[in-house]
């Protein structure tokens, strides 16, 4: 993969609301997957910080991703924010469709790479 670019590194601060505005092929789907997937995977960003933390209440289907029951986090021990409490806008369902993509593959991309249950210290769901 290629290294974020200054300006695109602006847009994956998690602490910020941004709207992303660029030309075609600048990179800004490619950022927004980025940016949603570090939302899921932070502890420590400013909406779990100023936000208390809501009751959280499994959803089947709905577009979740599935993986096998013994490689699940329990949602009460999850700590960056769910899919649902996140939110990607974009103008087109193709874009949209695009960015959904991106995202799915780099979660799998993560799981891939997971050290497997051996490794007490992460989490294998990627919700």
């Amino acid at each position: 993969m290629i290294p974020f670019n200054h300006s695109q590194s602006l847009g994956l601060d998690i602490n910020r609301h941004i709207a992303l505005d660029a030309g075609a092929g600048t990179g800004k789907t490619t950022v927004m997957a980025h940016r949603y997937l570090q939302h899921l995977l932070s502890k420590d960003q400013r909406a779990t910080r100023i936000l208390p933390a809501a009751p959280r209440i499994p959803l089947k289907g709905m577009g979740a991703i599935r993986c096998p029951a013994k490689e699940r986090t329990a949602l009460k021990d999850w700590q960056g924010l769910l899919p649902t409490e996140t939110v990607a806008i974009t103008f087109t369902r193709k874009a949209a469709a695009e960015l959904k993509g991106r995202i799915r593959r780099l979660i799998a991309s993560l799981r891939a790479q997971s050290p497997g249950p051996a490794d007490v210290d992460g989490f294998h769901d990627l919700r």
